[in-house]
């Protein structure tokens, strides 16, 4: 129990402060649970620090106290979970989930539709008219022949 408390109420101060609550309600059992679970419940609200130090690379941020010149200190209070945001959040979760079922649906139907016939891009195109250029020319490929292609397909692909 004494752990319990002391990790969910933040250090064995917390612990002695709940330990004093609990002995002065000692007599009415119902408000002894309820206390407990509220205790429980609570998330610890000490304030913890940020700190920026000096590194060797640059500033450091920790949350241990520096052992060098410290450049800076921020108080990062935990904020408490808010229901709204978080049905907010789960709904978001849920329309993403739909819509990547739904895309995958449609992209699935595009495929089978489409079959093995496939658009190439203008720049694809040009590449592969290169390329049986240069087969049909075989070896007797010239420089002249080789600039011509090379430059219509810079131009497309650029």
């Amino acid at each position: 129990m004494r752990a319990l408390l002391s990790r969910n109420l933040g250090g064995d101060s917390s612990y002695g402060e709940a330990l004093s609550v609990m002995r002065m309600v000692k007599g009415s059992g119902v408000l002894l649970i309820v206390g407990v679970m509220f205790a429980v419940g609570m998330p610890s609200t000490q304030a913890q620090h940020v700190f920026k130090c000096a590194g060797p690379a640059g500033p450091v941020y920790q949350s241990a106290a520096c052992e060098g010149p410290e450049l800076a200190r921020w108080d990062a209070v935990p904020q408490a979970d808010d229901p709204l945001l978080e049905r907010r959040l789960l709904q978001i979760q849920a329309e993403l989930e739909r819509s990547y079922r739904r895309q995958a649906r449609t992209v699935g139907k595009a495929r089978r539709r489409s079959g093995p016939r496939q658009t190439l891009s203008p720049c694809e195109r040009e590449r592969q008219g290169r390329a049986k250029a240069y087969a049909a020319a075989g070896l007797k490929r010239d420089f002249a022949l080789s600039s011509y292609w090379d430059n219509r397909v810079h131009q497309v692909c650029r």
